[in-house]
């Protein structure tokens, strides 16, 4: 490491698949930087809310105790309690990073600790010199939600903190890698992919019903069911599994990234029935793939895709969702099997070749401040 080296203390409390595919963008990708990265993994979510500064205090004394010339953490961490603990660490510039926000989960995810969360994120952004948000989605329900958290303290609730936070926010997506060359050849059956993980929020009971629906008006199809899956999922998969034994192609997790790359290209479609999404990955992936999107005109999907790729969204009326998710595939299905083009829509702007240098150009921003 040379004397001219940039040295970068990267915190992230609870490095889900998409912050760990961000932090390893910025490692590789951001030339004359060096990163010391500290994380934990993605378990036991109210406990590493409330405890990674301990955790960090504990068992990463040495790296902390070192010295930077920038901190980028996750909205995960306790950045102000950590600190406080290690006070080497106070003057540096802070850069927070929100993969998602505490103020939007579905009603029946949260859990008591939540606005104690919040209020811990809320600590975060203001400690940050610069406040970084995946989508504008993201970025609103935070600054919008946190501002009427606040008003409703008992007392000291005329504070004036958002208006401050809110100069110093900016959208910056998580990079995408487009996995190289889309597939030339078109399937002969529609191939249908859902690939988010396997989790209530992601509404695979949706998804499926949908699918059910589908079949029964006689339309032909095969599916790519995968995704990151967990100990405890939603009781639709096992069932669902066996119900739709004659269309799958591939299920479950694929864990080689050329595999699933493979599956990406081979997949004409790819639908989301999400209830909580802050960017997308899974689906900007796909459709970096040559996939074409099926989502809801909800959540972070309204900012990204055109009108043609969305279906009408009752995100509380289920049968109406189901039923209007229907509508849209009814329509791509068709085309596609009278042969029309179906355009892919243009997300190069996600690309890591076209958001390099924004990241590059904000972190000498907030060294230099």
């Amino acid at each position: 490491m040379s004397e001219n080296t940039i040295k970068i203390l990267l915190l992230s409390a609870y490095e889900a698949k998409s912050h760990k595919c961000w932090r390893k963008f910025l490692e590789e990708n951001l030339a004359g930087y060096h990163f010391t990265s500290i994380v934990l993994p993605p378990r036991f979510f109210s406990w590493r809310i409330h405890g990674n500064p301990l955790i960090f205090s504990e068992y990463e004394t040495e790296k902390l105790t070192a010295s930077y010339d920038l901190i980028i953490a996750t909205s995960m961490c306790d950045v102000a309690t950590i600190r406080g603990f290690f006070p080497n660490l106070a003057e540096i510039p802070v850069i927070v990073y929100f993969h998602e926000n505490q103020f939007v989960y579905p009603e029946k995810e949260r859990v008591k600790s939540y606005q104690d969360a919040q209020i811990k994120s809320i600590n975060s952004a203001v400690v940050a010199d610069r406040i970084l948000f995946n989508s504008f989605y993201n970025m609103q329900t935070f600054l919008e939600k946190g501002e009427k958290l606040l008003k409703k303290m008992p007392d000291f609730n005329k504070m004036k903190i958002f208006e401050k936070l809110t100069a110093k926010s900016e959208v910056l997506p998580v990079p995408v890698y487009p996995p190289g060359p889309h597939r030339k050849t078109a399937n002969n059956i529609p191939v249908i992919l859902w690939n988010h993980r396997w989790e209530y929020d992601k509404a695979p009971e949706r998804f499926f019903k949908a699918m059910e629906k589908l079949r029964n008006k006689g339309y032909i199809f095969n599916l790519n069911v995968v995704g990151q899956q967990f100990r405890r999922q939603p009781e639709c998969f096992d069932k669902c599994k066996d119900i739709f034994k004659d269309e799958i192609l591939n299920w479950g997790y694929v864990e080689d990234i050329d595999e699933y790359h493979d599956t990406l290209r081979d997949s004409d479609f790819v639908v989301s029935t999400s209830l909580h999404e802050f960017q997308g990955l899974a689906v900007l992936e796909a459709v970096s793939a040559g996939a074409v999107p099926v989502v809801p005109d909800r959540m972070a999907y309204r900012e990204i895709f055109q009108d043609i790729y969305k279906y009408a969204s009752y995100e509380n009326e289920p049968e109406k969702d189901i039923n209007s998710l229907v509508e849209k595939l009814e329509m791509f299905i068709e085309k596609y099997n009278n042969g029309g083009d179906i355009p892919i829509p243009d997300i190069s702007s996600f690309y890591v070749s076209n958001l390099k240098n924004r990241y590059e150009k904000i972190l000498m921003q907030t060294i230099a401040r």
